[in-house]
């Protein structure tokens, strides 16, 4: 049991510190402790961050993924050897800090050549310098690791319920089709075909046929009720 608290807590040290990344600042800083968190160094450098360089000078800040833990030999400036960083948003937030300032655009360079770099290696020509290292994240990243992996072992379920599904939606997409069609609506119902017309033509011949003998009827009745008054009227004179 003793074997395995000490195996933990040495696991979580290590945890912690790969978390952490070393820091140098070509200006003075106040910071002076072992473990700095990385939001409150931003704050310092926000607030320092328009005088942060004398006149004409351009702050070159890099961003290095390996970098060591060694302080540069005989360089004014302040070194941190652990500056703790929750995420990846703590390591913009130093970037941040002097665009919040209205200070002078820096130049940013990100290093991750995977090779270890010293903090000599860019203050040969830059005066005005900030060299941030890059923690590892590896806590952070096994927790993503893990959550994209469950992720996408959950996605893996509904796609092969949805298969079958996908077989046949071809045929239902040909009905989407066939209504997307701009289709004259006389040829599709086929309102006025040759066989309508020529049923109208005779229903309107025949209504023409009808009134006419009903007419003819109508006068042929008034004849006859004329001549039968003719009868009557010559009898009358017998």
């Amino acid at each position: 049991m003793k074997i395995l608290a000490g195996l933990a807590v040495c696991t979580g040290a290590a945890w912690a510190f790969s978390d952490t990344a070393s820091f140098y600042s070509s200006r003075e800083l106040d910071t002076s402790h072992h473990v700095v968190p990385g939001k409150d160094l931003s704050l310092e450098l926000g607030q320092i961050a328009p005088s942060f360089c004398a006149d004409g000078d351009k702050l070159h800040i890099y961003r290095v993924s390996n970098l060591a833990r060694v302080a540069p030999a005989q360089v004014g400036g302040t070194f941190i050897k652990n500056v703790h960083y929750k995420g990846v948003d703590d390591i913009e937030s130093v970037v941040d800090s002097f665009f919040a300032a209205g200070a002078s655009e820096p130049v940013i360079y990100d290093i991750e050549d995977g090779q270890r770099h010293l903090i000599e290696e860019f203050l040969t020509s830059n005066s005005c310098v900030i060299v941030q290292g890059k923690p590892t994240f590896s806590k952070i990243e096994t927790e993503k690791r893990e959550e994209v992996e469950e992720h996408e072992g959950n996605e893996d379920q509904p796609e092969a319920v949805d298969a079958p599904e996908a077989v046949g939606a071809p045929e239902e997409g040909d009905a989407p089709k066939s209504s997307k069609k701009k289709s004259n609506l006389f040829k599709e119902y086929q309102f006025f075909t040759p066989g309508v017309w020529s049923a109208l033509i005779v229903s309107l011949f025949l209504v023409f046929v009808s009134s006419t003998a009903i007419g003819w009827i109508t006068s042929i009745q008034t004849s006859y009720h004329a001549f039968e008054k003719q009868i009557d009227y010559e009898k009358k004179t017998e």
